[in-house]
């Protein structure tokens, strides 16, 4: 019996301890789910300046045709940053999806660590009654 209770107790220190890098896992995550979405919230910043910088330039071309070929150049660039600017965003937005998962694939587990846990503490704590 007390063999028994020895590896409940070494089954519980594993756990807590697998508890406690998963708990380190998600606080990880979560720092960097606050990165992505402080670099998203720029880069949607980023990507109306652009927007409205491409409009401006647009407007500047239709009232000045003298500099047509430098205006076509800056305007040519700025749709490359534009589209540039779409596709970090899109990347970005996959990355947080694939984040997001990866959290709620580790708050179940922990779920179930937790829950092994509590199996476990009470199994303990019928073993230590039943020494007693």
């Amino acid at each position: 019996l007390e063999s028994k209770l020895n590896a409940e107790r070494l089954s519980l220190k594993h756990s807590n301890e697998e508890l406690i890098q998963t708990q380190k896992e998600v606080r990880t995550l979560e720092m960097d789910l606050k990165q992505i979405t402080t670099n998203y919230n720029q880069l949607s910043h980023d990507h109306e300046l652009l927007r409205q910088s491409n409009k401006h330039i647009i407007e500047q071309i239709e009232s000045n045709n003298q500099h047509q070929t430098q205006y076509d150049k800056d305007l040519k660039q700025l749709q490359q940053e534009f589209d540039n600017s779409l596709n970090k965003e899109q990347q970005i937005l996959n990355e947080l999806n694939q984040i997001l998962k990866e959290n709620e694939r580790l708050n179940k587990e922990l779920c179930t660590i937790n829950n092994e846990y509590e199996n476990i503490k009470n199994k303990v704590i019928d073993y230590e009654k039943q020494i007693e």
